[in-house]
């Protein structure tokens, strides 16, 4: 449907609804449907999800869904290629779990050659099998440094990491305290006997 649409000092002119929503987006830098995804979005999630230091099955399946997001499109423009897609999801892995993954993968897929990355499913399927039992929370980044009460599970399957749960400065002092306590005690004690 065709309507008549004054556009700045222009006579009105004839323009569909498709036309005139192109004409306005233009108007807007990184709108353009080419730009949505950058190598360099997909380069800086996979630095930033390597670096993380608490890694669970919640922060897996979040790294796992940006990354399809990202690498999906870009493999659609032709931005990247199969093969760069799988070498970078492995290598947003941290180091302690991807030696995991490798080496059920290297028992999985005896016919895989090693210097050929892992297809993204296989990885994140055995990503998600080491990951079992670790928190699941989805999307929500944990402050690192602020004390957060563990889930029973966490606590049964022994897969708290203290580093993420208290302050370093506030277990400092806790133990200084607790020393300075204990100092005290055994010093009464000492003089009650003598």
């Amino acid at each position: 449907m065709a309507t008549t649409i004054p556009i700045g000092d222009q006579v009105a002119a004839t323009i569909s609804y498709k036309n005139w929503k192109e004409a306005v987006i233009c108007l807007y830098p990184g709108t353009e449907e080419l730009t949505r995804y950058t190598v360099n979005k997909l380069h800086q999630l996979v630095q930033d999800n390597f670096d993380l230091s608490a890694y669970t099955l919640g922060t897996f399946l979040t790294y796992y869904w940006e990354f399809q997001k990202i690498s999906r499109w870009l493999l659609q423009h032709g931005k990247i290629h199969a093969n760069e897609e799988r070498r970078l999801f492995q290598q947003g892995i941290p180091t302690s779990l991807w030696a995991k993954i490798a080496r059920q993968l290297e028992i999985l897929k005896l016919t895989h050659h090693p210097e050929d990355p892992y297809d993204v499913k296989d990885v994140y399927e055995a990503g998600n099998w080491h990951l079992k039992g670790t928190d699941t929370s989805v999307g929500i980044p944990r402050a690192k440094g602020i004390l957060l009460v563990p889930t029973q599970q966490q606590v049964a399957n022994n897969t708290v990491l203290t580093d993420s749960y208290i302050k370093k400065e506030d277990m400092e002092a806790a133990i200084s305290a607790a020393v300075a306590s204990a100092m005290t005690r055994i010093e009464t004690m000492i003089n009650t006997q003598f």
